[in-house]
């Protein structure tokens, strides 16, 4: 009953139970980082999913924000238009008509304005019916009728 092995016999057997060992062993390696893989692949594919929510809402912010700003251009345009009407009848007025700054200096006037005054120099200097150092000279002025 008993089986002789020879010793090449029992080397061969020894070498083939490591073998089955190695085996096994790289394959629970490998399942656990298959597993690993899996678990990391699952909160990825969660990160790209919330990734994908935030990219349309910023996309949907993008869209509301052009519109709010073609609104606005066309609002822009039209207080333009209405600025330039604006000028455009206060050029009309048989009267002058001017504007200054808080330094006193004259930063608007109509066209009868000019016409009474006369044109503005080369340096951009123009003659003033009122000194812009007389301030209450021009208060009574304003303050006739």
């Amino acid at each position: 009953m008993g089986t002789d092995f020879s010793s090449t016999e029992l080397i061969l057997l020894w070498l083939m139970i490591l073998i089955v060992i190695v085996l096994a062993m790289a394959l629970y390696v490998m399942r656990k980082k298959a597993m690993s893989l899996f678990t990391r692949s699952d909160s990825l594919a969660e990160r790209v999913r919330l990734l994908e929510g935030e990219l349309e809402s910023k996309e949907a912010e993008k869209v509301n924000h052009e519109k709010n700003t073609l609104s606005l251009k066309s609002a822009l345009m039209d207080a333009k238009a209405q600025r330039d009407d604006f000028i455009d009848l206060l050029n009309m007025a048989p009267f002058a008509i001017w504007h200054r700054d808080e330094q006193s200096r004259i930063v608007w006037h109509n066209k009868k304005y000019e016409q009474i005054v006369g044109e503005r120099t080369a340096l951009g200097d123009m003659a003033e019916l009122v000194s812009s150092r007389e301030p209450e000279q021009a208060r009574k002025l304003a303050a006739e009728k």
